[in-house]
């Protein structure tokens, strides 16, 4: 209500396994829309877990489409490109469980090649360069094949905080 212009906020997240006293990892985000939308051409500008957004701003943005794995992603870009102000919380606000699954969920090759559609798609959009689709396939093919325990080390270390 104070800020009318915000169209989609979220904020950071604590990654945890056992219990929320032994947190791994911090998702932290950019605050600023513009820091936002640049951050969007490499990786998903939100958590989705703890985001809030309206409604209008979302339909006008076509909704939901399918795309396995990625719609929520899908779903930013296509709301940053139709304008939307976004906005993250510079604070943790969700423990959120992680388990060795999730990083086995998000390897292999079939995650791999839908994940290079999906960045094809987003630069025939127009949201990323010719040279920034290169630099995301060749990054997130070699996450997406590399052994589960490397891959949850590079979440871990790596893309978190």
């Amino acid at each position: 209500e104070t800020h009318p212009d915000i169209d989609i906020c979220s904020a950071w997240i604590e990654e945890f396994e056992n219990d929320t006293t032994t947190i791994f990892s911090i998702r932290k985000l950019p605050e600023k829309h513009k820091d936002i939308a640049l951050y969007a051409m490499s990786r998903s500008p939100i958590n989705h877990p703890v985001v809030m957004f309206k409604k209008s701003a979302v339909l006008k943005a076509g909704g939901y489409q399918h795309f396995p794995l990625l719609e929520d992603y899908y779903l930013w870009i296509r709301m940053l490109m139709n304008g939307c102000v976004f906005y993250n919380i510079p604070e943790s606000l969700l423990f959120f469980r992680v388990s060795s699954n999730m990083f086995q969920r998000r390897g292999g090759w079939r995650y791999a090649m839908n994940e290079i559609r999906f960045q094809r798609l987003i630069h025939n959009m127009g949201f990323i360069s010719s040279a920034q689709l290169v630099k995301n396939i060749t990054i997130r093919l070699c996450v997406r094949i590399m052994p589960n325990r490397l891959r949850a080390f590079v979440y871990k270390k790596v893309l978190r905080k």
